[in-house]
């Protein structure tokens, strides 16, 4: 019964709900979107303003997201192939340039845990034709 239950409240989040619960969980100061394949990570700072702005095709994407708990960072890094798949564009400093990975301020492993399926999730669902999965985001 009890697997039964499991089951039949697992669910497939669409995109939106994806990015919403991405957001929710980011806070204020950081904010998710994503257009066709191409995720962006907008960072703001006190005041409001975007001060930096990251921007790569999901499917350059490689799902080995690890967590760096002396930075307190999730970090997605691209594939082999794509070295420097990210863009940072840094707002005020009028500076444009590629990086290998995408790196996410986290305020511990629990969230970064929650983020990284939520990731995951989004990633697989811009990048991979028929991707359908059960995914619980909590």
């Amino acid at each position: 019964m009890n697997l039964f239950s499991v089951i039949s409240y697992s669910q497939t989040p669409e995109r939106g709900e994806t990015i919403a619960y991405i957001n929710k969980t980011l806070g204020d100061r950081y904010k998710v979107t994503c257009k066709n394949t191409t995720l962006v990570v907008s960072f703001y700072n006190e005041k409001g303003e975007i001060v930096r702005e990251d921007k790569v095709p999901t499917p350059d994407l490689d799902l080995k997201i690890n967590y760096e708990a002396e930075d307190g960072l999730l970090c997605i890094p691209c594939m082999k192939d794509q070295p420097e798949c990210l863009t940072r564009v840094l707002t005020l400093q009028k500076i444009k340039k590629g990086y290998g990975r995408l790196s996410i301020p986290v305020k511990d492993e629990k969230m970064f845990n929650s983020l990284k399926k939520a990731f995951e999730h989004l990633i697989r669902a811009t990048s991979e034709n028929g991707y359908k999965e059960a995914v619980i985001l909590d």
